[in-house]
């Protein structure tokens, strides 16, 4: 069988060139003269890479390890043909998909789905088999977002949420009205509850203003009913229309007041409706009848509390 990866005497040479200073027109015009009547200046030249040769096995799994500026990169990326060689050949047999940053590949202007469908594209997948896999990539995506496992212990409601008001006091666009019972304990993870109450309140802030002031009041109440505590994050804004309130959920999905997007990838409430779950409760919402969005978590009172 032919190795997967094949590179032969491979090496990569760049030419070091300052960085230029801005300069006048005359300047440009007088550098020109001078490069008529003068020998043209040598450029510095280095190798990344020199004299390399690599054969990776169908199956194999290969760790590059070697110090800052050693090549490592300019190697994953002649393998990945973003970059070609100055000698040598490298032969890839079968799709490369490259990662070498976080983030890498994601364009801001498309939707997270769009950006899915366009790095399949790129990868040379076909548009049935990346709608055939869409569900399971978007699992990937809320997997990576947070842990398989949430730490579930007895956690102070009340620490909780004055921790996340205390990063929201200096917001002059919005306005917090509390009505939460003293010594209230949940079974929580205490830094996903914080991430949880955090993501609500930013949504609430960017899409739940009241129309005639342009602030967002947000009221936040939680009280005990026997073995669960009901927590409400509402806002006083203008909703959400009852055809798109059930999709509010979905990962990706981008709705009128994109309310789905308090980071801008389409997966705010996506990952709240998840890490609720995880902690062994319920996440849902709705429309208030005097106008605005409430968002409602139940989560479970540890029994010593």
């Amino acid at each position: 069988m032919k190795p997967a990866i094949d590179i032969r005497n491979l090496g990569k040479q760049y030419e070091l060139n300052e960085a230029a200073p801005y300069v006048a027109l005359r300047d440009i015009l007088s550098q020109s003269v001078k490069k008529v009547f003068s020998p043209a200046e040598k450029k510095e030249k280095f190798w990344a890479l020199r004299d390399i040769d690599l054969r990776i096995e169908p199956g194999e799994r290969v760790g590059i390890i070697g110090r800052n500026g050693a090549g490592k990169s300019t190697l994953l990326k002649i393998i990945s043909r973003i970059t070609p060689p100055t000698t040598g050949e490298a032969f890839i047999r079968g799709r490369v998909g490259s990662l070498l940053e976080v983030g890498t590949g994601f364009h801001p202007e498309l939707t997270g789905r769009e950006n899915i469908y366009l790095n399949g594209s790129i990868l040379g997948l076909k548009k049935a088999e990346i709608t055939r896999q869409l569900d399971a990539i978007i699992d990937k995506f809320l997997d990576y977002a947070r842990p398989d496992h949430a730490e579930l212990k007895p956690v102070l409601l009340n620490d909780v949420i004055e921790a996340c008001l205390y990063a929201v006091q200096d917001q002059g666009d919005m306005r917090i009205n509390l009505d939460v019972s003293k010594g209230l304990y949940v079974l929580a993870d205490e830094v996903e509850l914080a991430r949880v109450l955090s993501n609500l309140l930013e949504n609430a802030r960017r899409y739940g203003k009241t129309p005639e002031t342009g602030i967002a009041m947000v009221d936040i109440v939680a009280k005990a009913r026997g073995d669960w505590v009901l927590l409400k994050v509402r806002d006083h804004g203008r909703g959400v229309s009852p055809d798109m309130l059930p999709n509010l959920t979905k990962p990706f999905f981008r709705g009128d007041t994109a309310r789905t997007a308090a980071t801008g990838a389409g997966l705010g409430l996506a990952i709240v409706d998840k890490t609720v779950q995880r902690m062994g409760g319920i996440f849902a919402l709705a429309n208030t009848a005097s106008g605005g969005l409430a968002a409602h978590i139940k989560l479970q009172r540890p029994h010593q509390h």
